[in-house]
């Protein structure tokens, strides 16, 4: 997501809980010292639990200064966010420095999410593919894939077998995993080919 304050808004509406956090950084970047700690509580607002590790960029190896001041920063926020990985992982697209640790930190960290490696229920792989079919019917009739979270609650009833509770408990997890984007506003935009579903009482405008 687009680090630019323009964007600042928009970041929690793709946020999710079951989802491991990258907040790439650079030192080079004229950035205020309060301004990794915003991102964070953004992150955690949402997120409370969800892992987040530090990633120090444009760490080419004849320029390591920026990883001690990102590790600086990181030492003096780890105590107040326990969630945030200890150590920052200091990397370079330049020669690919770092990204074997970025991997093991990462694979860490997806361990730690809850019931990350357990299946889905059957049930909800049938939610997941009406989902996926809807969102495809509205972008070939020319309409943005969103739906009012009723219809998508009945969508899980009908084509699920899932009584209603299940249904919204099902779409909540969806969420969370990724595949749609649920909007706490009147209507939800989605991103790429994800589905949006509202829950409010109108659909997208």
């Amino acid at each position: 997501m687009g680090g630019q304050e323009t964007y600042f808004a928009t970041h929690p509406f793709f946020f999710s809980r079951r989802a491991v956090y990258l907040l790439c950084w650079s030192d080079r970047d004229a950035s205020p010292p309060h301004a990794m700690e915003h991102y964070i509580q953004t992150v955690t607002a949402a997120a409370p639990d969800a892992p987040i590790v530090a990633v120090a960029t444009k760490c080419d190896a004849d320029s390591m200064v920026g990883a001690a001041g990102v590790q600086a920063q990181v030492n003096s926020l780890a105590a107040k966010y326990p969630q945030l990985h200890k150590t920052a992982i200091a990397t370079s697209a330049r020669d690919g420095a770092g990204v074997s640790a970025l991997k093991a930190a990462l694979r860490h960290a997806v361990d730690g999410v809850r019931d990350c490696k357990a299946p889905l229920p059957a049930s909800y792989e049938k939610l997941i593919g009406a989902v996926e079919e809807a969102g495809k019917a509205c972008v070939e009739a020319g309409e943005p894939p969103v739906m009012r979270w009723h219809d998508a609650v009945a969508m899980g009833q009908q084509k699920a077998g899932l009584q209603r509770a299940d249904a919204a408990l099902a779409l909540s997890l969806l969420h969370d995993l990724g595949f749609i984007v649920l909007g706490k506003r009147s209507h939800a935009v989605a991103e790429g080919g994800s589905t949006g579903v509202s829950k409010g009482s109108t659909g997208a405008g």
